[in-house]
This record gives structure tokens, sequence and C-alpha cells, in this order.
């Protein structure tokens, strides 16, 4: 269950984008996070977005951080992977002119428990 946080500048990233990244991003991060290892689809990415802060130090006007379980597949292949994702996201970014982002994949071992 990989989890998203994306931050962003709302006077640079409005909430109409917003709508589109939280539509897509989970399809675009399960596609290039899937392997023979793990199957992801849409529905196991976890998305959280929030606006920077007064006291945020930052230094785009979008960032995202993907947190996703380390699997060797997925390291060997990382830089691609990301590659991948950078892509996708500025194809939907190009539509406002934005190429003002980062996107940073971390891979660790972890556990996910859904509680009902």
């Amino acid at each position: 269950m990989p989890l998203i946080l994306v931050s962003r500048d709302p006077i640079i990233i409005g909430d109409e984008m917003l709508e589109i990244l939280s539509a897509e991003l989970p399809h675009i991060i399960a596609q290039h996070l899937s392997g023979t290892e793990v199957t992801l689809s849409s529905e196991d990415i976890e998305v959280r977005f929030g606006d920077f802060g007064p006291f945020d130090v930052k230094s785009r006007g979008l960032e995202i951080v993907i947190f996703a379980n380390d699997h060797p597949q997925r390291r060997e292949s990382l830089k691609e992977r990301t590659g991948w994702i950078v892509d996708d996201i500025r194809k939907i970014l190009k539509d406002i002119g934005s190429r003002n982002f980062w996107v940073w994949v971390r891979l660790a071992k972890g556990e996910f428990v859904d509680v009902p």
C-alpha cells in the first residue's frame, strides 16, 4: 500500500489541478510500482494533499513523496520507475505550463494492516 504525500503552493497549483492529480496519481503509481513481485491497483494507493504553511521551507510549487515497500525488483529499476512517474506527472502539468515540481520515491521495509 504505497502512501503518496503531495504538498503544493496554492498560488502555483490550483484546486482544479489537484482534482486532476487526485484522480490520476493512484493509476500512475500503481502502474509504475507494480511488477512480478507485487501487483497494485489504484485502490491500493493512498494519497494525501496539503498546502505549504507559512513556516515550510520549499523549493518547488509541487512536491511529491512516495513511500512504498522495498522489493528487489522495484529497487533494481527505481531510477527507471521514478522517471516514468515524473514523465506522466509532467504530461498532466504541461497543461498549466508548470515544470516546477519534484518527485521522491522512498522504498523501505514496511507492513500495512487494514483494520476494519
